[in-house]
């Protein structure tokens, strides 16, 4: 019996595809080992029909906060920051944000909040992806609860996280996700977009 045969795999994952309005997915197991299974359910373009395979390209989108929260703690490995640290110590330039850890940015405790300007930035090839630093730009930093009171999922928190991984590594934020947390996974996604990705 495979993998995907076994109790009734199929049906969950179609199922909870129907849950959420998802047209499709694609997945993999992996064990330390690598990959052991990989599998497509349902589809990739929705309007032209076009079925998930494994080689489907998806948007990292909200996944690129696990690798951004990932480069942060691999910083704090290597001492050159701490979760404790106050944002301003890495951004003084930052007004509006007194009091606020990397660990509030992380847990989504700022209390700050986003801007919709900043939430509707899209870049698109040949058009260059903007840098941590023109990104954060767009944001207008403003609480709206003082840190560590509520947890509130807030874009702006990985966005101030970015430019942190920026100033103290000294490199380009997605120059240090490959060369120090992708590259080492063996992960082909990268952190802009693609013409692959537009189709």
């Amino acid at each position: 019996m495979t993998f995907r045969e076994s109790g009734g795999f199929e049906s969950a994952v179609q199922a909870a595809l129907a849950e959420v309005g998802a047209p499709g997915c694609t997945m993999v197991v992996v064990n330390a080992s690598g990959p052991i299974w990989a599998g497509s359910f349902g589809l990739a373009d929705a309007r032209s029909r076009r079925p998930a395979t494994t080689e489907t390209v998806y948007h990292l989108l909200s996944g690129t906060r696990l690798f951004t929260a990932t480069a942060v703690v691999r910083l704090e490995e290597k001492g050159l920051l701490s979760l404790a640290d106050p944002l301003t110590r890495h951004l003084p330039d930052i007004r509006g944000a007194e009091g606020i850890t990397l660990h509030h940015l992380l847990t989504h405790q700022s209390g700050l909040q986003d801007t919709l300007r900043a939430f509707l930035s899209v870049s698109f090839p040949p058009q260059a992806p903007p840098t941590t630093a023109m990104a954060l730009s767009r944001y207008r930093i403003r609480s709206r609860l003082p840190p560590g009171i509520r947890v509130q999922y807030r874009n702006v928190n990985f966005a101030l996280l970015g430019e942190v991984v920026s100033r103290v590594s000294g490199m380009e934020y997605r120059e240090y996700m490959a060369q120090e947390i992708l590259g080492p996974l063996g992960m082909r996604c990268r952190f802009n977009m693609t013409e692959e990705m537009r189709r």
